[in-house]
């Protein structure tokens, strides 16, 4: 037996904002390394705006350096600022047609699955907020519950989360029915992502997205 699945990015999809920003100001960051860090991302960003950088390496080195701001953090530690951002402080920026959604898919028996380039402990406390079955995100490496300051494995960005979603399913053993899943997203760097099931939705897409939904006569929702 087949399975539907019903696939969610999480910033600019889920929420209006993007929650990196809130991750920076928290109390329990060293703001010195914060600045070190956004020295180190210049040439990346600027290779990105001039198209020398793509999308997904650009949100992959972003991901590597925010991995950093963590070393030597104790998990329950990380745990409580994630929890803290995404119960508390984005509480407001939830948009209002994407929680009907999962629902939605929730009550026609869908697996809804959160696939994000957030870190997975992030990822995974969306998913509890909002009901989705599985969190899938970049995983944040820990020894001995202590934060290794970087990632294991690749970042889930572009079609790295494909291969994800098909990763855990597998693991489930869980086969899905891709051609009557659904997927939402708003970035350009999604499309791997909305291409992989019959009903992808443009989830208040960014032009280049919407240009591209349009063209392949994909839903749109905004």
């Amino acid at each position: 037996m087949t399975t539907t699945v019903a696939l969610f990015d999480i910033a600019g999809t889920i929420i209006s904002v993007n929650p990196w920003v809130f991750i920076l100001t928290q109390p329990e960051i060293d703001q010195s390394k914060v600045r070190w860090e956004k020295i180190r991302f210049i040439p990346t960003y600027y290779g990105n705006k001039l198209g020398l950088v793509s999308d997904v390496t650009f949100r992959h080195h972003w991901i590597v350096g925010m991995a950093r701001l963590f070393k030597g953090w104790k998990r329950a530690s990380v745990q409580k600022v994630f929890d803290r951002i995404v119960n508390q402080e984005l509480a407001d920026t939830y948009y209002p047609k994407i929680l009907d959604r999962v629902a939605y898919h929730k009550q026609q028996g869908h697996l809804v699955i959160l696939v994000s380039g957030m870190f997975d402990m992030l990822v995974q406390t969306f998913a509890e907020r909002v009901g989705a079955d599985i969190g899938l995100g970049t995983e944040l490496a820990f020894n001995s519950d202590v934060c290794a300051g970087k990632i294991t494995g690749p970042s889930f960005m572009g079609a790295r989360k494909v291969d994800a979603v098909n990763r855990a399913l597998a693991a489930r053993q869980i086969e899905p029915d891709f051609a009557q899943s659904y997927a939402y997203a708003d970035s350009f760097s999604d499309i791997p992502l909305l291409a992989s099931v019959g009903h992808p939705v443009a989830t208040y897409p960014e032009q280049k997205l919407r240009t591209h939904a349009e063209n392949q006569g994909w839903d749109i929702l905004d």
